[in-house]
């Protein structure tokens, strides 16, 4: 059975559902994703051929809008009016979405427009990175897991209540969702000497992603600071050489096209037994945070230097991620020696949305 008008409310397909303040929260994709504006359904209601729709937008403490006329078409058969509303005419902020049918008005319908990104337009997208989003700060950037260590995010341009920031350190993901009092403040990160020690050693890239209440995404994940995790012993191995990262410890995937990733092994004498096998683990994670199963390489550990290939489908898969690479030699008897980690951006072959 159709609503009454008095009920009749206006649905946006995809909003986000619930968001404080609001009943639904609109983001830059729903806006500003098609040229034509952001789709609206008007529910059936009892209406019949040339019957006149007004559709009305107020913003906070104003006077309402009209934003979309329309009469009910000579063939109507019934069911819901699929529209859409001009990105020009929706206004940023809080407002109220309600529709008028011969002059008498529908139920109203309390929306949150968010289109601005958190971080604001990238001053250098060319680069990998977000030149908005500073790199975390930290006091050291060698350190073994014999301490808890800060990490700061400095607050960032349009930060507000209810932003939420993914703090990668490693393979741990940190999450945090900023409170009122934190709004143009830095946020601290604890990374403990436990999560430091169990992650074991090698070269980290600390960095962080963020999404504000409505889920519009900063256009690119901060810049990263480079953090030697060293073993308790420093009795380290090498860590594996990623061929062709830049001074961002980053790979360009426009520049390496169809291409491979080479990653380079430098052994020990003690693994150039007879019968060793050098096993190369790559990990990755996407830009949106899921985590792909790793690609694992084997060789006989017949050489002082190994080198072993990437194939270029699992790094086109990375754009705008990072990857984690490590290798293990193992030996006859069962037992392993594994290497520090090395890690790198990937990007290119993005869509940003700055």
């Amino acid at each position: 059975m159709a609503p009454s008008l008095e009920q009749s409310l206006i649905d946006i397909p995809g909003a986000l559902r619930p968001v404080e303040g609001a009943e639904v929260g609109v983001n830059r994709a729903l806006v500003k994703g098609n040229l034509a504006g952001m789709q609206i359904v008007i529910p059936p209601t009892s209406v019949f051929p040339e019957d006149l729709f007004d559709v009305y937008i107020a913003a906070q403490n104003q006077h309402a809008n009209l934003v979309l006329s329309f009469s009910v078409p000579e063939n109507y058969q019934g069911g819901p009016f699929l529209k859409r509303i001009p990105a020009s005419l929706i206004p940023e902020g809080f407002g109220e979405l309600f529709y008028r049918l011969n002059g008498a008005d529908s139920n109203t319908l309390k929306v949150l427009v968010k289109t601005t990104l958190p971080g604001g337009v990238d001053p250098q997208p060319q680069h990998p990175g977000h030149y908005g989003l500073a790199a975390p700060l930290i006091d050291s950037n060698v350190i073994d897991g014999s301490r808890d260590i800060t990490a700061t995010v400095l607050p960032w341009q349009n930060m507000c209540e209810g932003d939420v920031v993914h703090f990668q350190f490693a393979r741990w993901c940190i999450p945090y969702t900023v409170t009122e009092r934190d709004v143009n403040q830095p946020i601290n990160f604890i990374l403990s000497k436990e999560r430091i020690r169990d992650n074991g050693p090698g070269t980290t890239l600390l960095f962080y992603r963020l999404w504000d209440k409505v889920k519009n995404p900063a256009s690119d994940h901060s810049l990263g600071q480079s953090m030697k995790i060293q073993a308790p012993d420093n009795s380290q191995l090498l860590a594996p050489t990623i061929i062709g990262t830049d001074n961002h410890n980053a790979i360009d995937l426009v520049e390496l096209g169809s291409n491979g990733i080479a990653v380079k092994v430098d052994l020990t004498a003690d693994m150039l037994e007879e019968d060793n096998t050098i096993e190369l683990t790559w990990r990755g994670e996407l830009r949106n945070g899921e985590v792909l199963k790793p690609v694992i390489l084997i060789q006989p550990a017949t050489a002082t230097t190994l080198t072993f290939n990437i194939e270029n489908q699992h790094a086109q898969r990375l754009a705008g991620g990072w990857a984690n690479v490590s290798f293990t030699c193992i030996k006859p008897d069962g037992n392993q020696l594994t290497s520090p980690f090395a890690e790198c951006f990937l990007v290119g072959n993005t869509r940003r949305l700055d």
